[in-house]
């Protein structure tokens, strides 16, 4: 029974197996016999084939509809003529018939007539008379509105040249700025120049420009050239400069460097409601001067020595 039972369970496994693989040989000789035959490029021929056929059977009954519209426009052509030939005719029966009739009319109904040609002549000379009256209003009010344009124009120019002619009235005063100097035991002293500006508002601006571009055959500037102040404004007793980058350029070591920086300190610390200053570059607090390591975020005042 155990034989048996083996036996069957192998047979049950085999015969799947065996009739896969038949299937599947079977169907690799079939698609060689496909591919060997061209079978599957004949079958793509007679597709496209009927395709074409198709084509040429819808161009052929377009074709004909449109010979068919053709014919109908000819007859229809035809008929229109016909139709008008039999309209001249019954027009000119009319046309006789109505000509007997008018012979007949009485002298009673030319004169009626003749009013209505009247009283209609008047209603158009009227409405004339209307149409000039209107226009000629029309006109006033154009001339009116030219006008005030005009006048606005002219008040406008007035107000340019008015603004043109206003001075900007400038206020000048004479100021210190502060240039670098040494005295005879090396220290680095500050020296007190004189100059006069003018400015609008703040004088500070203005002042620090004229120190940037300051030059003297006695002293020393040492702020580097191609230095610009962007701003300056005051904020609750602290004054705020902002340079561009060229304000790092000085290259004489780190008293040089002290130096350029409380020259402009001192000359802002001249006025009275400053009682510090923030040195700015480029919008922007630097926490040292380039590679010098002096200290810039802190808030700077007067220095006369160094």
């Amino acid at each position: 029974m155990p034989k048996e039972r083996k036996f069957s369970f192998i047979r049950d496994l085999l015969l799947p197996l065996i009739l896969l693989s038949f299937v599947i040989f079977t169907g690799y000789l079939f698609f060689n016999f496909l591919v060997e035959y061209d079978v599957i490029k004949i079958a793509k021929n007679n597709i496209e084939n009927k395709k074409e056929e198709k084509k040429e059977n819808i161009e052929s009954k377009k074709d004909k509809s449109e010979s068919l519209n053709e014919k109908d426009k000819n007859l229809n052509f035809l008929e229109r003529l016909f139709l008008l030939f039999k309209k001249d005719n019954f027009n000119k029966d009319k046309t006789e018939i109505l000509l007997k009739d008018n012979n007949k009319i009485s002298s009673s109904d030319l004169k009626d007539e003749n009013i209505i040609i009247e009283s209609k002549n008047n209603s158009a000379e009227n409405k004339i008379e209307t149409t000039i009256n209107n226009n000629q209003v029309e006109e006033k009010n154009i001339s009116t509105v030219d006008k005030t344009k005009a006048q606005e124009s002219v008040v406008e120019n007035k107000k340019l040249e008015e603004q043109k002619n206003i001075e900007i009235k400038y206020i000048e005063k004479e100021y210190f700025i502060y240039l670098v100097d040494v005295d005879e035991s090396g220290n680095i002293i500050f020296r007190k120049i004189k100059v006069k500006i003018k400015f609008i508002d703040s004088p500070i601006f203005e002042l620090i420009k004229t120190l940037i571009s300051y030059k003297s055959s006695q002293y020393k500037n040492l702020i580097p050239e191609g230095t610009q102040i962007k701003s300056a404004w005051i904020k609750n007793g602290i004054c705020y400069v902002d340079f561009n980058k060229n304000f790092l350029n000085n290259k004489l070591g780190y008293k040089g460097v002290e130096a350029q920086v409380y020259q402009v300190v001192n000359t802002i610390m001249q006025f009275e409601n400053v009682k510090g200053v923030i040195i700015y570059i480029e919008g922007k607090v630097r926490k040292y001067f380039s590679e010098e390591g002096f200290i810039m975020d802190v808030v700077f005042t007067t220095k006369e020595k160094l």
